[in-house]
């Protein structure tokens, strides 16, 4: 297609899926790689794609929201341990 001028000329065409993987696709495999297939007439990738420091932000972020998240689970969980605790020694404590 690429060939026959269909696409856009700065389209790059991507590697092949295998199909044996085809249900192990990871973030970082060339799939998601879609730069220049949508046809703008843009000379440069999109930073996200292209910049290793806004990658390196975007996963910084990514492990920073799910820390937080994680935080906000372990405290429920803090929580109801204690009530529990409470519970039990107060089930030791009563006659």
């Amino acid at each position: 297609m690429k060939a026959r001028s269909r696409i856009h000329a700065a389209a790059v065409v991507p590697k092949p899926v295998e199909v044996d993987r085809l249900f192990e696709i990871g973030v970082d495999d060339e799939i998601w790689q879609d730069a220049g297939l949508d046809g703008d007439a843009e000379d440069t990738p999109p930073e996200w794609l292209s910049n290793e420091q806004v990658q390196e932000g975007i996963k910084a972020m990514l492990m920073y929201t799910r820390g937080k998240e994680e935080i906000k689970v372990l405290n429920h969980e803090i929580h109801v341990l204690l009530a529990w605790l409470s519970q039990e020694h107060s089930v030791f404590q009563d006659p």
